[in-house]
């Protein structure tokens, strides 16, 4: 008998990354995030004023912009593109509110 064996490639990527797993999607999310982080490490700042914390906090947020937009190697999808998937299923789902009513009546003595 004949095997016929069909080879199925892994790791075949749509468009090229900047390093594994960060690519120009990745990159304009990240610097969207880190504007945002900017803005409200100078907004606390502002309330605060000691320059130590500010660049502490622009560093986290940096490194957290950064840390949730690398997709995974094996699922192909990033931490964001995980939480926007759940929050497009979680709109799909339908509401089928349960009534119940008693049919048969078992409780009845005949």
């Amino acid at each position: 008998m004949k095997s016929n064996k069909c080879y199925v490639p892994l790791d075949i990527q749509l468009h090229s990354d900047f390093f594994s797993g960060f690519g120009k999607k990745e990159f304009s999310r990240a610097i969207i995030g880190i504007i945002a982080g900017l803005i409200i490490s100078l907004i606390i700042n502002m309330f605060i004023n000691q320059t130590i914390v500010l660049i502490v906090m622009i560093a986290v947020f940096i490194s957290i912009s950064f840390s949730l937009n690398v997709r995974d190697r094996i699922t192909n999808f990033s931490f964001i593109d995980e939480i926007i998937n759940i929050i497009r299923v979680m709109k799909m789902q339908k509401y089928y509110p349960y009534k119940y009513l008693e049919e048969f009546d078992l409780n009845s003595k005949s």
